[in-house]
């Protein structure tokens, strides 16, 4: 591993996780009624909450003012629109709490970009280059 390579690709994913992410994009997971995505969502949820053994968590699309967030003591994803790497970050979250591990940021991070990169290099560049993604640089803590 390259010392200078983004903390993100650091994480190694099963190549089912990558798999997983990857058919949610390809069922055009940002595409149709809300119903649908949401639909789509919740799907995405099931096969990832399987695939690493954790229990499901309740998704819920809403405004809010903190953003998105994970309420562990509800085991709840809180978004307020259907992102993937949002999502994943929450998810992140909920991995750390499932397992009993102290929750922290870098994780998440790490977990939802490199997911999200494996399944879909060329989405990853082109929401980078828009600049619709944070903590891609540095350590994760910019």
């Amino acid at each position: 591993m390259n010392s200078t390579e983004p903390y993100w690709l650091r994480l190694e994913f099963p190549a089912a996780a990558v798999e997983i992410v990857r058919q949610a994009l390809r069922a055009k997971l940002f595409r149709g009624s809300l119903r649908e995505r949401v639909a789509k969502l919740l799907a995405l949820n099931a096969a990832l909450s399987a695939h690493y053994a954790v229990p499901l968590c309740r998704i819920s699309i809403r405004n809010t003012p903190h953003g998105p967030h994970y309420m562990p003591g509800r085991n709840q994803i809180v978004l307020d629109k259907i992102s993937i790497v949002s999502y994943l970050h929450e998810f992140g979250h909920h991995i750390l709490n499932a397992r009993g591990l102290p929750q922290n940021e870098t994780y998440p991070r790490a977990f939802s970009l490199g997911l999200f990169y494996r399944a879909a290099p060329r989405m990853f560049e082109t929401a980078r280059q828009a600049g619709r993604l944070l903590y891609t640089e540095n350590k994760g803590d910019n």
